[in-house]
């Protein structure tokens, strides 16, 4: 069948008492390939002087799990500074999301920016991330 794979050879499952008691290994079943499809939209809820609000909302369909759904907000001051929030509906791990940012430009050409995110991710409790840029 089309977008199937499989892997060669044989394997033992040692969870199989059949499997490895024999000298009979197990072969490889077909499987299909991942794939996702993903929607989503954006739109600028407020863009009034200094002060710039968008919402985002993106639907994720893999056709080997259940559907994902995420949805999230960024504030910006000036295009200088930056609030954002969102949250991942229907995962295994993972909901809220949060983080704040810097984007300044030193002249014409040359620019940084930094970044922090905090997420809450289950089992794994608090992931935090940092970035640094140079845009020149």
């Amino acid at each position: 069948m089309v977008g199937e794979s499989t892997f060669d050879g044989s394997y033992i499952d040692y969870s199989d008492d059949k499997s490895y008691g024999t000298d009979k290994p197990k072969e490889f079943n077909n499987f299909s390939l991942p794939i996702n499809f993903r929607v989503g939209l954006s739109m600028d809820v407020v863009n009034r002087d200094a002060n710039k609000v968008i919402a985002a909302f993106d639907m994720v369909h893999p056709n080997n799990n259940l559907e994902q759904y995420n949805f999230g907000m960024e504030y910006g001051f000036k295009q200088l500074f930056f609030v954002r929030g969102g949250y991942k509906f229907t995962t295994d791990e993972g909901g809220l999301v949060l983080g704040v940012g810097v984007d300044y430009g030193l002249s014409d050409n040359f620019k940084f920016n930094l970044d922090y995110a905090y997420s809450d991710f289950g089992v794994l409790t608090a992931i935090h991330r940092l970035s640094f840029g140079l845009v020149f």
